[in-house]
């Protein structure tokens, strides 16, 4: 039998499991902007709206299904500081197309930076993301 590993994090789920192809092929159907691979962590991270459907279908397709919390309905808050891909900037760039990447990373750089005022925290979230999205395309 077939496993997967859910983790509610803030604005959806990581998806961990064993490779799959046909689970794969399944994930990279989904709206590219709904769904996005982490490389370095190696699980997927997959949008509220899309998690109910995407547990439906690792049920349907005999998934047995270790989760913390509800499995049909993702909760709406987590502890962000341990889900790096799930912060503000991440969900940001998972939404923006690969052309606006860079413009909005400088604009927000340029507000953000504590050097002119901002604050350090959300720059390091900025600048964590940036290099997550070029990792990951």
């Amino acid at each position: 039998m077939s496993y997967a590993t859910i983790r509610h994090v803030a604005g959806g789920i990581e998806l961990t499991s064993p490779y799959h192809p046909e689970l794969v092929e399944y994930i990279k159907h989904l709206p590219a902007q709904t769904r996005r691979w982490d490389n370095i962590r190696r699980v997927w991270w997959i949008d509220r709206d899309m998690a109910p459907i995407v547990l439906r279908w690792l049920k349907r397709h005999g998934y047995e299904i270790d989760t913390d919390g509800p499995d049909e309905e993702p909760r709406k808050t987590a502890d962000t500081s341990r889900h790096p891909a799930a912060t503000w900037a991440d969900q940001l760039f998972a939404r923006a197309p690969d052309r606006l990447i860079d413009p909005l990373y400088t604009a927000l750089a340029r507000v953000l930076h504590p050097d002119i005022g901002g604050d350090l925290n959300l720059t390091q979230d900025l600048n964590a993301a940036r290099d997550r999205r070029r990792r990951t395309g």
